[in-house]
């Protein structure tokens, strides 16, 4: 599709195919208008070894590398993301509005979630178009180990921009 990012693409044999993404995390859309708000929603995909694990979806408004960061170390994994008040928010509202579905389980049988970003009908102000957010999510538990194990899973970073 042009985006620059891996995929893989499967066929039945007619004139079709099907794109998969090899992502654990795809945002769409990666943009909000600032003018009416919106919302971005996020296929969580850790797959079958982590079907059943828990999950956070976290936000930042920090890019790595910015003061210094590098990351996150946590558990077994580093979530590549920074702390800030984005973050530390999206921790503690984890399944309040704007954060939809930002915390749970992973789906027992695939690893999979959905989840969402959600300020539709929530208009910004002028002064926001242009601020990317940063989200990630971390996993533990499932088939891979038990649920009060050490978080083994972080997944890439998807970037959602406030758009005019």
């Amino acid at each position: 599709d042009g985006d620059g990012r891996d995929e893989i693409a499967t066929s039945n044999g007619t004139n079709s195919a099907t794109i998969y993404s090899t992502r654990q995390l795809v945002a769409s859309p990666t943009g909000i208008p600032a003018s009416t708000g919106g919302a971005a929603g996020f296929d969580l995909n850790a797959g079958v070894p982590h079907a059943g694990s828990l999950y956070f979806l976290l936000a930042s408004l920090t890019p790595l590398g910015v003061s210094g960061c590098n990351g996150i170390p946590i558990g077994l994994t580093t979530i590549p993301l920074c702390f800030d008040l984005l973050m530390d928010y999206s921790i503690v509202l984890a399944n309040v509005p704007p954060f939809v579905n930002t915390s749970g389980l992973l789906d027992a049988t695939t690893g999979k979630a959905t989840a969402a970003f959600d300020l539709t009908g929530v208009p910004l102000p002028p002064s926001t178009i242009g601020i990317s957010l940063w989200f990630a999510y971390v996993a533990k538990g499932g088939q891979v180990q038990e649920a009060g194990g050490p978080w083994t899973l972080a997944s890439n970073v998807e970037v959602v921009v406030i758009e005019p």
